[in-house]
């Protein structure tokens, strides 16, 4: 039993995808494996670090992980750089170099779909932020955005409503005026893509991200990726957008490898 493992980063059909020496994660030294016109770009690892039992482990080690998707991302861009590159998810592991050429075989008709797909292009990622209200009644307070306080004399002491039932009231409102809020960022956010999306060869939009992951203040209404082959229109357009509101902000990258459209049938192929 062997105490190795092969890790798999890309898949491309460029010629001589890594010349010269390649570093890979955990500083293994990254080579291919080749079958049926197709590349796979992949560095042998040692077994006990990323064996089953211990990626499960290593995956909850944040510093661990930082460092593993830097270098797989490094060796992707690489590749990426020399030709058509269908990356993989991060900790993709094999036993073997033949079982590698065993899932280039099973799966060449969709590798060669996706590597048809992003030839030539890249993808952009789009990130936009906005700001909603928090609804506290302090701050209501100091936008006058509270009711206001009934004139004296404007109730009978039977007729004025008590405590709970103001309170009730200002909650009720503060709730609708976030929901308004809310259905007009992601309103704004639909326009952001709706102008985005005919300069791009496809989109994809991700989950939006948690406050903690995105480290930005506002609240995330739009995580998009974009296929895009002619980057110019798309960025200007993207410019335009990041000018028209003051309370919002739109975030482009790229360009980045095409790892978002790198899919076999509508499924993640490995």
């Amino acid at each position: 039993m062997t105490d190795t493992a092969v890790y798999l980063y890309a898949v491309t059909n460029a010629r001589d995808p890594v010349a010269g020496e390649v570093a890979g994660v955990s500083g293994s030294r990254v080579r291919v494996v080749e079958h049926s016109g197709l590349t796979a770009v992949v560095s042998t690892v040692p077994l006990p670090e990323y064996g089953e039992r211990a990626l499960r482990e290593n995956l909850e080690d944040l510093a661990w992980l930082e460092a593993i998707a830097r270098a797989h991302d490094a060796v992707v861009r690489t590749v990426a750089g020399r030709g058509p590159t269908a990356p993989v998810r991060l900790a993709t592991v094999f036993h073997d170099d033949r079982r590698v050429r065993e899932l280039l075989e099973e799966r060449r008709g969709g590798i060669e779909r996706a590597l048809s797909r992003v030839a030539g292009r890249s993808e952009w990622g789009v990130k936009v932020y906005g700001t909603a209200p928090t609804g506290s009644p302090a701050n209501d307070h100091q936008a006058g955005l509270s009711p206001p306080a009934a004139p004296e004399g404007a109730f009978s002491p039977a007729q004025r409503p008590g405590p709970g039932v103001a309170y009730l009231r200002r909650r009720s409102a503060q709730r609708r005026r976030r929901e308004d809020a809310t259905q007009a960022l992601a309103g704004r956010a639909e326009q952001v893509h709706a102008r985005l999306a005919p300069h791009a060869i496809a989109s994809h939009r991700h989950r939006l991200q948690d406050r903690r992951l995105s480290g930005h203040d506002g609240v995330m209404v739009l995580n998009a990726a974009y296929l895009i082959e002619d980057p110019h229109a798309f960025t200007e357009a993207a410019a335009d957008l990041a000018a028209r509101w003051d309370d919002m902000r739109v975030e482009v990258t790229g360009p980045w490898p095409a790892y978002s459209f790198t899919t076999i049938d509508g499924e993640e192929w490995a």
